[in-house]
């Protein structure tokens, strides 16, 4: 097992991309802990597997958007566990609009959700008192550094995220920490739903991508499993792609 004995914590880490995440650490030998805010049957749901598995798991009910959320969150944390290990920043908020129809209280909770989360909790895991380095993951998107129809509000906080993440790299390397984005392509889960033009996107995605055929959820799952391994031990700073060669593609 490749982290056993790790503390995990992981935001919207019951559905899509998040429950695959949660589900391969935790095979992996880790304790998770899975945050998540809404729809309650999913992450029952998800605790039935979980508790299949023979995993050691928490549920925590929280809004990373609200910092006096975090710090509920992470006192739990430091009071059961001690430590965080290995952190991945999967939860996200946006809307698909033009910049034009965007309303600066959208912006605000986009920023809080997506980027402002990691800056606080890096914070938070690096006070515990059994901090001894780790791995932080963020989950962002091709749309942080090329421009995607109505993709405005979501692309600039994904690219400030990764801007955040180098930073943290560079801070608190000397601390034992590592600090990498996973930029997935097209994965087909609910999240896709909020774009109307969804169908069409699977399928110039499938075109244009070279591997013929969309990452998965598990695929970004193996990554995450990867880059809080020791065997990424060198590995930090970095924003990489899993998208079968779409983001070369032109």
């Amino acid at each position: 097992m490749q982290l056993k004995d790790k503390i995990a914590f992981i935001t919207g880490g019951s559905r899509g991309i998040g429950r695959a995440i949660s589900l391969a650490v935790a095979l992996e030998g880790a304790t998770v802990i899975i945050n998540y805010l809404r729809k309650k049957s999913a992450a029952e749901e998800f605790e039935e597997e979980l508790k299949a598995n023979g995993c050691s798991y928490k549920f925590i009910k929280g809004n990373i958007e609200d910092e006096a959320e975090i710090d509920r969150i992470c006192a739990e944390i430091s009071d059961e566990f001690g430590r965080i290990d290995i952190f991945v920043s999967n939860a996200v908020f946006g809307v698909v609009k033009p910049v034009s129809e965007i309303k600066r209280k959208f912006w605000e909770k986009t920023v809080n959700t997506n980027v402002s989360s990691v800056l606080t909790i890096t914070q938070k895991m690096t006070s515990m008192p059994d901090f001894n380095g780790g791995s932080i993951i963020a989950l962002t998107s091709l749309g942080g550094r090329r421009v995607i129809k109505d993709y405005s509000i979501i692309g600039s906080s994904k690219a400030a995220l990764e801007s955040m993440v180098r930073y943290i790299a560079a801070e608190f390397g000397p601390a034992g920490i590592r600090a990498n984005a996973i930029s997935p392509g097209v994965v087909d889960t609910e999240a896709l739903d909020f774009f109307p033009d969804k169908d069409d996107m699977i399928k110039t995605t499938l075109d244009r991508t070279p591997l013929g055929k969309l990452t998965t959820p598990e695929d970004v799952a193996d990554l995450a499993v990867f880059l809080c391994s020791d065997k990424s031990k060198m590995i930090t700073g970095e924003v990489i792609n899993i998208d079968g060669g779409y983001s070369n593609s032109g």
